[in-house]
This record gives C-alpha cells, sequence and structure tokens, in this order.
C-alpha cells in the first residue's frame, strides 16, 4: 500500500470514529454541479493518488488511480489511436478519472459509444468503514461484481473513495468528419430518428438555431461522402472542433445571462419535447439543454414529465435544487447504508 492510500485509509478511519463527513475532491473541474452540501466537512485531495498503473494496448484496457488527469489518460491512449468510448467532459481540462466516473457523465458520442457504466469493467474503493474493496477486473468476461462497478458510475463519490479503475477502451475511426446542414428542429429530430435504425456510421448529432451537425467516423471517406450526396447534402467542416466545444461546454449555447439558468433534460431519442426559445438538441434527440428565465422548474418538470424523462438544473444564479425522484433517493440511501453507513462522504451530493 502506497503512503498516500494509507493516508487516505486514515483519513477515513478517523472520519468514521468522529462521525465527521469527508468532502472528497479531485481537481474541482465539475464542483459547479453538486449542491452547496458537498462542501460541508474535512476536504480530502485525492488528486496525489495519480498515475497509470497498466495500459494493455492490444487489450484495449487502461487501469488508473482515481487522482489520474483525463489529459494524462487521453495524451497516452492517443499514442496508440485508442480512446475512452464515453469520452468525459474536461470542462477546464483539469478532470480526473475518477470525478468523471463519479459524476458518470458522457461527451456526445453517448448514444453509440455508452456511457461510463458500460466501459468501467473494474473498481479499487475505499469504503466508509475503511475497507479497501475490489469489484470486477480488467476483462469483460470477469462478471463478478460488474454491477458494484456501475454503482460507482454518477455516485458522486457518496459510496467511497475510488481509488483504482480499469476501463476499456475502443480504437478511434480511421476517417471522421463532421457535416452540417440547414435543418429546422422538427425536421432534425425526423432525420436523427431515421439514421438510428439505418446503418449510418453516425457518433455524433446534435441541432442549433436551425442548424444540424453530425458526425461520422469510418474506415474510409467513402461512405461518408455517399451520405452526404444521398440524403443529408450540406458541406464538410474544415476541422471537428465543435464537438470538443459541445463536449466541455463551451459552444456558444452555453453562455446563459446572470438572471437565466441552464436546465438539461434527458429523454427517449424519439420523445416529443416542443421546442423553446434557446433550445440545443444533442445525443442524437435524448438529450435537450434549454436556457429559461429564472426558476422555471415547474414547466420543464412537466415537459420532462410528459417525455417520459427528467429534467435537471445544471447551473443558475441562485442555485435552483433538483426535486430528484423518491424512489431513486430511497435506493441512494440503502446503498450507503452498506458503503458508507454514517455517510460520512460527500453528505448531501445526491439529496437522498
Amino acid at each position: 500500500m502506497s503512503d498516500i492510500q494509507q493516508e487516505l485509509l486514515g483519513q477515513v478511519v478517523a472520519a468514521q470514529k468522529n462521525n465527521e463527513p469527508l468532502a472528497l475532491l479531485g481537481s474541482g473541474s465539475k464542483r459547479f454541479l453538486l449542491p452547496s452540501e458537498c462542501d460541508s466537512g474535512q476536504t480530502v485531495d485525492l488528486t496525489r493518488h495519480h498515475g497509470v498503473v497498466s495500459y494493455e494496448p492490444t487489450e484495449l484496457v487502461i487501469t488508473a488511480r482515481g487522482g489520474t488527469p483525463l489529459a494524462e489518460i487521453n495524451e497516452l491512449l492517443n499514442e496508440h489511436n485508442q480512446m475512452l468510448p464515453f469520452d468525459p467532459p474536461m470542462f477546464d481540462g483539469k478532470g480526473t478519472v475518477a470525478g468523471a466516473v463519479a459524476m458518470g457523465l458522457a461527451g456526445p458520442g453517448r448514444p453509440w459509444r455508452g456511457a461510463p457504466r458500460d466501459a468501467i469493467l473494474g473498481i479499487k474503493l475505499l469504503d466508509g468503514e475503511g475497507r479497501i474493496v475490489e469489484f470486477g477486473g480488467q476483462v469483460m468476461k470477469n462478471v463478478a461484481g460488474y454491477d458494484i462497478t456501475r454503482l460507482m458510475c454518477g455516485a458522486m463519490g457518496t459510496l467511497g473513495v475510488l481509488l483504482e479503475v480499469s476501463i476499456r477502451l475502443i480504437p478511434k475511426a480511421r476517417v471522421e468528419r463532421t457535416l452540417r446542414t440547414g435543418m429546422g428542429y422538427d425536421e432534425s429530430r425526423q432525420l436523427m430518428n431515421s439514421m438510428r435504425s439505418q446503418s449510418v456510421p453516425l457518433t455524433g448529432a446534435f441541432w442549433y438555431k436551425d442548424q444540424l451537425h453530425l458526425r461520422l467516423s469510418a474506415a474510409s471517406e467513402t461512405a461518408l461522402n455517399k451520405l452526404q450526396q444521398q440524403r443529408v447534402g450540406g458541406e464538410w467542416l474544415a476541422d471537428n472542433r465543435v464537438w470538443q466545444q459541445l463536449r466541455d461546454q463551451q459552444h456558444e449555447f452555453f453562455t446563459p445571462a446572470d438572471s437565466q439558468s441552464l436546465w438539461r433534460i434527458s429523454t427517449p431519442p424519439a420523445a416529443e419535447v416542443p421546442q423553446q426559445e434557446q433550445h440545443l438538441l444533442d445525443w442524437g434527440g435524448a438529450q435537450h439543454w434549454i436556457i429559461a428565465q429564472g426558476d422555471w422548474r415547474e414547466p420543464l418538470n412537466a415537459i420532462a414529465s410528459a417525455a417520459r424523462g427528467h429534467a435537471q438544473p445544471w447551473f443558475s444564479t441562485p442555485k435552483i435544487a433538483s426535486t430528484g425522484n423518491e424512489v431513486i433517493k430511497q435506493l441512494q440511501v440503502n446503498l450507503e447504508e452498506v458503503f458508507n453507513r454514517n455517510r460520512i462522504f460527500n453528505p448531501g451530493c445526491c439529496n437522498g
């Protein structure tokens, strides 16, 4: 056991003994997404526990300590033309692998390449009892404990300290280009819905201000040119930077005024969601970003409910709390009884 890991263990044991909360903190790149209650307690700096433990390019798997920067991992994977399938948001560029898993966020390729929970093969966890436990492994066939690893995705650090994470990788496409075409909201939704049932090499699709962007990834240019000529039209962009801007919320859309709030509505891709005045549609129709004036909880929750989805305030001034789901809250409480009995890790983060 390393000195840093021993120190983390000592902090957890002491906090459990004294029934004191701990605020688990990586780089802080996603702190703006958490309730203010998560800031209570002694801060535990997880960035010091970093470094790649193992990387097998031929096996398409990497194991890294929780505090390892995503930028460092991406740089290593780029050398072998590989990538994290869920392409986690980087925001300020300082995010860590444990933070990416804990928040459960995925980039624009989510519907085609999967979420963090689909790529996590195994974890090493420091739980609230001061136990270091391991679940899963480094290959897909190691299914023992596989569902436990998925529980950590989106748990916001409330179930323990992620010491190590093993992730399944994917090769990068040989050819990846962005097609942009002028198209209205309803027409774009219909086109994206039809593409899901067809053999189109699509790995990204978003609509904004009557412009539809499609990211196409293939082994050659031939398939991409055929799609442009026969189905969509439009023009190829000179580069693919728009997807990184969208992933990291550096796109021009993500600049609400001080009196406005940014909402995320997640729905089934074919769900009917009325177009709003300030609206960006991502994930091929499954993720709606909406900028609203003031507190729009009731109307946006109603829109999400009618579409069999979920509405979440992303950021606002003042901060608007998510109402959550009572069933999910109870599940969270039950899980914390097992992994975090006295709720010392990030209390209040999941509103449980």
